[in-house]
């Protein structure tokens, strides 16, 4: 929620090449009814993708590219935890 004290459940994280939700949505990975997530696939990071993250508040585009999968190394230390509105 918008006070970062509840998880988003029940929600899918997208990720593309493009910003936005443009270029090829590469990867789909779903989100627990606890708000975490996390996949045994692997993931080519090379290029940088963007993520978005769809659930009961609509859909929301992280709006730089990532080189990795750790979003908890700056969710919630260097940048806002990943909440809805």
């Amino acid at each position: 929620d918008a006070s970062a004290t509840t998880t988003y459940p029940n929600a899918t994280v997208f990720l593309f090449t493009g910003p936005n939700g443009t270029g090829t949505k590469k990867y789909t990975i779903e989100v627990d009814a606890k708000g975490n997530f996390y996949t045994t696939s692997s993931i080519d990071f090379s290029g940088g993708l963007y993520p978005a993250i769809q659930g009961s508040g609509g859909i929301h585009y992280m709006s730089t590219s990532i080189s990795m999968g750790q979003c908890n190394s700056c969710h919630g230390v260097s940048t806002n935890p990943i909440m809805t509105y």
